[in-house]
């Protein structure tokens, strides 16, 4: 009960009793009085004990719309962008591709350290040594009834074009479906590397991915060549007779040589 609903209670009790006390029923005015302070205290009272049970208690309050705001917990998922791989922007590699030959060293010990030297190198690799990172390899699309991946090469590194020039920057390479799952939920962007060997004294390389203690081959996408078409003329229409009738006149063109992509 509130100190106000107290407060009316006890002039309820006071008036009332007063208004029917011997000592007012002699002073009518008094009495008069007395009564219409009960019925004022009793009217307030019974106002405030109905408000108090019309309001709901703090326990059962619905909350406010700030409470609501401050209690909802975010549904959307920050995405971090992939951390940069780092690249080995400067190298001495020219020991391991284009090894000197000694004036006192014969061909065949020459070729037999060179070989060493590119299984050095290859070793390196497939440990996965990101000094020996020739780029980065973007993980583009997986085909799992072929099981390879779609792949894009930037080779970054400032020592393969010295010794190889510009190489493709697209490819494929054949993972297992769980593998390339596991893959490729770690992240696309992959260090690229590169194996070497020699064939017939000359350095052939192979693109590689190495992820989870496993080397991959890419399947380089060569560079579609260009074919040099002679200049001469031709004839342009419906030939064979079979055409719509905007197509049935046949007319003499002559064209220069033109280059175009072969498939």
């Amino acid at each position: 009960m509130t100190l106000k609903l107290l407060i009316l209670a006890v002039l309820f009790i006071l008036s009332g009793g007063a208004a029917f006390s011997e000592y007012f029923k002699g002073h009518k005015l008094l009495s008069l009085l007395a009564t219409i302070v009960a019925i004022i205290a009793t009217f307030y009272l019974f106002q405030d004990i109905y408000d108090d049970l019309k309001q709901p208690s703090s326990s059962t309050q619905s909350p406010t719309v700030s409470e609501i705001v401050t209690t909802v917990e975010p549904t959307l998922q920050v995405v971090n962008p992939p951390e940069e791989i780092p690249i080995k922007v400067t190298g001495d590699f020219a020991p391991y591709f284009q090894p000197k030959q000694d004036m006192f060293e014969t061909t065949a010990a020459f070729q037999s350290r060179r070989h060493q030297l590119l299984q050095q190198f290859n070793a390196q690799v497939k440990q996965r040594n990101l000094d020996y990172q020739a780029g980065v390899l973007r993980l583009v699309h997986y085909n799992a009834d072929a099981q390879t991946f779609k792949v894009n090469l930037d080779w970054q590194a400032a020592w393969v074009k010295p010794f190889f020039g510009k190489l493709q920057n697209k490819g494929t390479v054949k993972v297992g479906v769980k593998a390339a799952k596991q893959i490729y939920q770690a992240g696309p962007n992959k260090p690229l590397f590169i194996t070497a060997n020699l064939k017939d004294n000359q350095v052939e390389i192979q693109g590689q991915m190495v992820e989870q203690g496993q080397a991959y081959s890419i399947l380089l996408i060569p560079f579609p060549k260009m074919v040099k078409i002679p200049a001469g003329r031709f004839r342009m229409g419906d030939i064979q007779g079979a055409g719509n009738s905007n197509e049935k006149r046949i007319i003499g063109v002559r064209v220069k040589f033109i280059r175009i992509y072969s498939a």
